[in-house]
């Protein structure tokens, strides 16, 4: 993978393609700001100010060090579950997994620290190859919910993707819903 200044050439690209978007507004909102003296354009100038030291912090964040970067993006992470737990409605049945999805946020960004990219992939294997029987209805089957055919697929741990696994057997239907 590319580098530069130890930080990977996309993460790099997208970060000054933002920045080339900020001076672009800012330029914008100056120039809207000029031709009006009431002021009506106060709140645009505060939220290009704040996308400002935004796009800032995260700078800062990726150029320092690798332990630092995983520890913002997870406080960033924090703070968009909690705005969005704000935001939708729930009851009090709700708060064990409410504190489950706060608990996951550290591990998950652990795991990313230690690089076991492995622990995202989910991995299903074949069901005919499966010691467990689930049970019986059409998915579990295998059977295609539009033609009624068999298809036997599963998602590849060799591969780890949700692609047909190329050691089992399978028809050309791709309706099997994940």
């Amino acid at each position: 993978m590319t580098t530069i200044f130890g930080i990977p050439a996309n993460v790099v690209y997208a970060t000054a393609g933002v920045y080339a978007l900020l001076i672009v507004a800012s330029a914008i909102v100056w120039m809207l700001s000029r031709r009006d003296e009431a002021d009506h354009y106060r709140e645009l100038k505060d939220r290009v100010r704040s996308w400002w030291w935004m796009i800032g912090a995260f700078t800062l964040a990726m150029l320092s060090s690798r332990t630092v970067a995983i520890v913002f993006l997870a406080f960033i992470s924090y703070l968009a579950l909690k705005e969005y737990l704000s935001l939708i409605p729930t009851r009090r049945i709700d708060r064990g997994v409410l504190l489950f999805a706060y608990l996951a946020i550290p591990l998950q960004f652990y795991w990313a620290a230690i690089d076991w990219y492995g622990m995202f992939i989910v991995s299903r294997r074949d069901r005919a190859a499966s010691p467990r029987r689930s049970p019986p209805s059409r998915r579990a089957s295998g059977t295609s919910p539009r033609r009624g055919r068999k298809c036997r697929w599963s998602r590849c741990s060799c591969m780890g993707s949700a692609r047909p696994c190329p050691k089992a057997r399978h028809c050309s239907c791709r309706s099997i819903a994940w």
